[in-house]
C-alpha cells in the first residue's frame, strides 16, 4: 500500500515539475483567455446580472460559464496577472484531479489500479499540454469529473448521502463550466444504467430529489441563461458524419500523443532552430537528439492488454463502465457536425480512457505473477516513452518556439498596445482581442473591430459600428502580418468601409515574435488626403 502511494505522489510530482518547466515558452491562446472578459468587462459576456450594483458574468459564451473567472478574480487581485499567476492554479487543478483519479481507482481496483492510472494519467503529452495551458478551457472540467464520480462511488460504497449531493453538485458545475459536457454526462448515466440495473434505479427512485436538486444547483448559471435565451447554447449544432475520418485521425492521434504537434509545438523536429540558453534547455535537447526526436508514445498500444480485464468477470464491472462510457460519449462527437473534432474535444474523455486502461491492467497483473510482471513492465515502458514525448514538446519549444496559435507575440502586442495610450483596442482577426484584455487586466476596453469575424458582409447597422471605431482618437487596430490570417474577410471589410467613408490605414509598427518574426501589425485610420 505505501509504495502504491509513493508511486502515486512521484507520478503527480513528475506532471507538476513538467509543467513548471513548459510554463513559460508558449503564448497565450485564445481559449485560455477567453474567461478575462467576466472578470474586466462582465458586461460585454453572454450574460451577468446585477450584484452590488456591478454587473457579475454568469456566461463568457453561450456553452462556456463564467466558473473560471470567479476563481481567478481574487487570485489576480492579489498577485497580479503573469503567465504564473494565469497557468499554476491551473496545473495545480491538474495535479488535483489525478489524485482524485488515483483515490477514485483505488476504491474501485484497489492500490494497483490507482498506481498505474496516476503514472499514465500524469505522464500523458495530452493531458499535461491542454491542462497547464488551459485549452478548451477543460482543466476544472478534469477536475469536476473526478471528483463528482468519487463522491458518487463513496456514496455507493458508504450510503452517506452527503457524498451523493457532492458528486451531483460538482457535476452541476462540470455542465455549467462547458456545455458539450453534456456529451460525458449522457455517456456516463448511461453506461451506470447498464452497469448498475435494478440496484442504481431503486437508488435513484430513492434519492432524486436531493441528486437532482444538487445538480441544478451546481448548473443554475446554466440553466438559468438557457430559460432567458432558450435553445441559445445549442443554435447551429446538427447532426452529420461528414468529418467523421478527421474526428477518427485525432483521436489516434491523441491516444498516441502527438496531437499537439503542429497546434502547440512544431509539426515535425526539424528546421531552423534557436540556441538553448539555459542548463534544462540544452539537457532537453540532448535528450530529445537520443531519442530521434520522437514525439508519439506507446499508450495506444495499451488498450488490447486492458481489454482482457473485461474477461474476469469479479473486475468487470467498473470496466465495462469506463468503457462503453468512453464510447458513448466519443460517438456523440462523432455524429455532431463542426464540433467534437479538436484535441479539446478528444481529450474530455482523458480520465474514462485512463481508468479503463488502469483498471484493465489492475485486474490482469491479480491472475499470476508473471503476468503482473508482463503489465508492469508494459506501463513502465509506455510511462516512459510518454515522458520522452512530453520533453519532445519543450524541445521544440526551444528549438522552434510555438505555433502560431500560441504565438509569444501577444506578449509584446499587450506592452505596444499599451504604450500607444490607446483606450480601445480593435482586433481585425482572431486570437489576439482576449489575449490584450487579459494581458493588460482590462485597463484598454476590447472590441472587435469587425464582428463577427467570420462574416463575409456587412448590414447597415455594422457598417455603422465599424465607422464609430475608426473615427475614435483614443483607439488604436491590430491585425496580423500576410501569411498569419485566420480570418481575412474582416480585415477587407474593415479596410473596404475605411476607404468607402474616405479613411486610409496608417501603420504604427510591426510586433514580433521572440524570434524576431513579424506577426502582428499595428495600424490606425486616418482621413484620406484628396487628390488635385
Amino acid at each position: 500500500m505505501r509504495r502504491h502511494r509513493w508511486a502515486v505522489s512521484t507520478s503527480i510530482g513528475f506532471f507538476f515539475l513538467a509543467g513548471v518547466l513548459l510554463l513559460p515558452y508558449p503564448g497565450i491562446e485564445a481559449d485560455e483567455a477567453l474567461f478575462a472578459g467576466g472578470i474586466w468587462a462582465p458586461e460585454r459576456m453572454a450574460a451577468a446580472y446585477e450584484f452590488g450594483g456591478r454587473p457579475v458574468a454568469t456566461m463568457i459564451m453561450s456553452y462556456i460559464g463564467a466558473l473560471k473567472a470567479w476563481l481567478y478574480a481574487p487570485i489576480f487581485a492579489l498577485f497580479g496577472v503573469s503567465v504564473w499567476t494565469l497557468r499554476l492554479p491551473v496545473l495545480l487543478v491538474g495535479a488535483a484531479a489525478i489524485w482524485l483519479t488515483a483515490s477514485l481507482l483505488a476504491r474501485l481496483g484497489g492500490p494497483r489500479a490507482a498506481a498505474i492510472g496516476a503514472l499514465l494519467l500524469a505522464t500523458d503529452p495530452i493531458f499535461l499540454t491542454t491542462t497547464v495551458f488551459d485549452w478548451g478551457p477543460l482543466a476544472l472540467q478534469q477536475l469536476l469529473v473526478a471528483g463528482g464520480l468519487l463522491a458518487l462511488v463513496r456514496f455507493k460504497q458508504e450510503q452517506r448521502e452527503r457524498y451523493l449531493v457532492l458528486g451531483c453538485f460538482a457535476l452541476g458545475l462540470a455542465l455549467w463550466h462547458k456545455a458539450v459536457f453534456l456529451w460525458l454526462l449522457v455517456a456516463l448515466a448511461v453506461s451506470a444504467a447498464v452497469v448498475g440495473g435494478r440496484e442504481l434505479f431503486r437508488t435513484a427512485v430513492r434519492h432524486w430529489p436531493r441528486a437532482s436538486g444538487a445538480f441544478l444547483l451546481g448548473a443554475l448559471p446554466f440553466v438559468l441563461y438557457n430559460v432567458d435565451q432558450p435553445g441559445e447554447a445549442w443554435r447551429g449544432r446538427r447532426l452529420g458524419l461528414a468529418d467523421l475520418p478527421q474526428k477518427i485521425e485525432v483521436m489516434k492521434r491523441s491516444l498516441r500523443g502527438d496531437a499537439m504537434a503542429g497546434f502547440l509545438v512544431a509539426a515535425d523536429g526539424h528546421g531552423v532552430e534557436a540556441t538553448a540558453a539555459k542548463p534544462v534547455e540544452r539537457a532537453s535537447l540532448w535528450l530529445s537528439d537520443r531519442a530521434g526526436r520522437r514525439i508519439s508514445g506507446l499508450q495506444l498500444w495499451l488498450v488490447p492488454v486492458a481489454a482482457a480485464g473485461l474477461f474476469i468477470k469479479r473486475s468487470r464491472p467498473p470496466i465495462l463502465f469506463f468503457a462503453a462510457a468512453f464510447l458513448l460519449a466519443w460517438a456523440q462527437m462523432l455524429v455532431t457536425e463542426e464540433a467534437g473534432g479538436s484535441v479539446h474535444h478528444t481529450v474530455m474523455l482523458w480520465p474514462l480512457v485512463h481508468a479503463f486502461l488502469a483498471l484493465g491492467l489492475a485486474a490482469a497483473a491479480g491472475l499470476c505473477r508473471s503476468v503482473a510482471y508482463l503489465c508492469a513492465v508494459l506501463v513502465l515502458f509506455a510511462a516512459s516513452f510518454n515522458a520522452l514525448a512530453i520533453n519532445e514538446h519543450l524541445a521544440r519549444l526551444v528549438r522552434f518556439g510555438p505555433e502560431r496559435m500560441w504565438t509569444d507575440a501577444v506578449f509584446d502586442l499587450a506592452e505596444r498596445v499599451r504604450a500607444t495610450g490607446a483606450r480601445y483596442f480593435h482586433p481585425a482577426d482572431w486570437g489576439m482581442g482576449e489575449q490584450v484584455r487579459l494581458l493588460t487586466a482590462g485597463t484598454i476596453i476590447v472590441e472587435e473591430a469587425v464582428q463577427p469575424f467570420s462574416r463575409e458582409s456587412l448590414d447597415e447597422e455594422e457598417r455603422r459600428h465599424i465607422l464609430e471605431r475608426i473615427e475614435r482618437q483614443d483607439g488604436v487596430f491590430a491585425r496580423y502580418v500576410s501569411g498569419w490570417t485566420y480570418f481575412p474577410a474582416a480585415g477587407r471589410l474593415l479596410e473596404q468601409t475605411a476607404r468607402q467613408e474616405g479613411f486610409e490605414p496608417v501603420s504604427v509598427e510591426l510586433v514580433r515574435d521572440r524570434r524576431g518574426r513579424a506577426v502582428f501589425e499595428l495600424f490606425r485610420f486616418r482621413p484620406r488626403a484628396i487628390q488635385f
